[in-house]
């Protein structure tokens, strides 16, 4: 990345499965892939700074990574939350938009005219393979 006085708010980390280059997948839903635990390192800064502790979408644990999900609009577009209900159930979260999003708008406010380093961390159940990154800027540290 170059250097930019624009810092980071939102990183959102979705994954999708068996779906490149296949015409009869949807490419709007994703999968969970099982991910147990996962953390955004910004420069030195970890976000969140507590583990998603006991995540396991087989064993549909996973409120707290969907509670987040569904707060990001509302947070956002800074509007109340009736207004902007995320109309996403836990189900459909779990099943189609398993998406980990990040606030990470809480940083020092003097502008920084330099690279940020943006690192994405995670553990998951199953071993996870990733054959391409979208995004040659991001890079994934898989435990």
């Amino acid at each position: 990345m170059k250097p930019n006085e624009e810092k980071p708010r939102w990183i959102i980390v979705a994954f999708q499965t068996d779906k490149s280059g296949n015409r009869w997948h949807n490419p709007s839903i994703f999968d969970h892939c099982n991910i147990t635990n996962m953390f955004v390192m910004l420069n030195s800064r970890r976000y969140p700074e507590i583990d998603y502790d006991d995540t396991n979408f087989t064993q549909q644990k996973f409120s707290r990574v969907y509670g987040d999900a569904a707060a990001f609009r509302t947070k956002f577009y800074r509007v109340e939350e009736l207004i902007s209900s995320p109309n996403i159930t836990p189900a459909d979260y779990k099943e189609l938009f398993p998406m980990f999003v990040f606030d990470v708008s809480k940083q020092s406010e003097k502008p920084k005219n330099s690279v940020t380093d943006i690192q994405i961390k995670l553990s998951s159940v199953i071993k996870v393979s990733f054959s391409r990154v979208m995004d040659r800027k991001c890079m994934l540290n898989i435990k």
